[in-house]
């Protein structure tokens, strides 16, 4: 439902550095799960049945140019910090990437 989209988000990455390593790898999964989604999902066009006007699709339905250039950006910075981030607590660089 287009009512329940956010309009603020707050990002408090020294949050990150008291969650327990299981915690910030589950994330961690989640993040990347979400990007592969994105980056292999149908186009926002070539699903069918489809809205006629494009205004009536679910907002975050299907691939779109600019969800392509963030999971561009977002895989690399996974496979870099994933790991780092999921297995130490004091790498505050990796999981303030993740």
């Amino acid at each position: 439902n287009r009512l329940m989209t956010p309009t603020l988000g707050l990002v408090d990455s020294e949050n990150c550095q008291f969650q327990p390593n299981g915690v910030v790898a589950s994330s961690g999964f989640d993040v990347l799960c979400h990007a592969l989604e994105s980056y292999t999902n149908l186009n926002y066009d070539d699903r069918s049945p489809r809205p006629k006007n494009p205004k009536e699709r679910p907002a975050y339905q299907g691939a779109n140019p600019i969800a392509d250039i963030w999971c561009r950006v977002a895989l690399p910075m996974i496979q870099k910090y994933f790991i780092r981030a999921a297995n130490d607590p004091e790498d505050f660089e990796a999981r303030e990437q993740m």
